[in-house]
């Protein structure tokens, strides 16, 4: 029902403690994609929006809140997520 087959994690990525990863918006009724590319590592608590792309190594700080896609080569932190 919240569509677990959506998440799509690359090779060599680390994901910490607590991370939630949506794939699903059922206010909307949307069942959507979530990727996250190589070489990532997202930190404790961080939550990942549905739909949202995370390029190869990006750095996502802990306790951020990403709800739009990361170009490939970034950190990113805080809620909203913003490059640092």
């Amino acid at each position: 029902m919240t569509n677990p087959k959506g998440v799509k994690i690359g090779d060599e990525t680390a994901i910490s403690f607590d991370v939630a990863l949506f794939t699903h918006d059922f206010v909307n009724n949307v069942h959507v994609d979530t990727v996250i590319g190589s070489r990532c590592f997202i930190g404790a608590r961080a939550m990942i929006m549905p739909g949202v792309t995370i390029g190869d190594s990006v750095i996502v700080g802990a306790g951020s809140v990403v709800y739009t896609d990361v170009e490939p080569n970034t950190v990113v932190a805080g809620n909203p997520a913003r490059v640092v």
